[in-house]
């Protein structure tokens, strides 16, 4: 069977404190990325970071966000699938599961980040704050910044996996993915007086529970998931398939009283 991987994008909330080893930006499964880390981890403490602009909080929430930033070197890790909180990761239920469905994730799951760039499940991970769409001094915008790293590291790590793409327009444009691998892009939709609508509320609570589906029960086609319904009474209402460097994509669909 092909190998798997899903692409999921971090949380804007995490899990405090951790029991892991010291942070180490060359840790983990992509070590060449680590003076790519170090360059954003120093434009969030620099004096010129526009800290509330582009973090996103206000008030004690930017306080702690800067504090949490200025104490990532050196500071206590934690998996990523721990690390990263909210309702895709509570959808996806990492604790609840197997040990060997637990380590599969560990390795199948790459996690697109402001600061890391990308982890996988299981790489130790820092607390920190960085929105991907933050412009940081010395690297810029995180999004531009690190696209040509991740598209080296993904044409290393992807190969000729099944790629199940679950994340967003600006994570998805930092992680290109090669045209080697089998790319399928989910997008969640509901359908209202005959209109298909972007869906944004239930859009992580559906994504981390096709993420759990397809990782226990080895999914590579999104034929497989015909029988599957997911919260919310979403199931898969078409798939086109990869051509031409142009990923498959796979529309979830709910329907809402008229």
């Amino acid at each position: 069977m092909e190998p798997l991987r899903l692409l999921l994008p971090p949380s804007e909330g995490k899990a405090p404190g951790g029991d892991g080893p010291p942070y180490d930006p060359a840790a983990g499964g992509f070590p060449r990325l680590r003076s790519a880390r170090e360059k954003v981890r120093k434009g969030l403490r620099h004096r010129e970071f526009d800290a509330v602009g582009q973090l996103g909080v206000k008030g004690v929430a930017l306080a702690g966000a800067l504090a949490i930033n200025r104490s990532i070197a050196g500071s206590p890790t934690l998996p990523a699938l721990r690390r990263y909180t909210g309702v895709l990761y509570d959808a996806l239920g990492y604790d609840t599961l197997e040990p060997a469905e637990r380590d599969r994730l560990d390795e199948e799951v790459l996690v697109v980040s402001g600061l890391l760039g990308l982890v996988r499940g299981g790489d130790p991970v820092p607390n920190y704050k960085a929105p991907m769409g933050a412009a940081v001094p010395g690297a810029g915008r995180l999004a531009s910044y690190w696209k040509p790293c991740l598209a080296k590291e993904l044409a290393r790590d992807l190969g000729d996996a099944v790629v199940w793409d679950l994340l967003p327009g600006i994570h998805a444009a930092a992680a290109p993915i090669p045209s080697t691998a089998v790319h399928w892009k989910v997008r969640v939709l509901r359908e209202k007086n005959g209109r298909l609508m972007t869906v944004s509320h239930e859009n992580k609570t559906i994504k981390g529970a096709l993420a759990r589906v397809i990782s226990v029960q080895r999914l590579t086609d999104p034929a497989a998931l015909s029988g599957w319904t997911g919260p919310g009474g979403y199931r898969v209402r078409s798939s086109t398939e990869p051509a031409a460097g142009r990923p498959g994509v796979v529309e979830l669909v709910a329907s809402e009283p008229s």
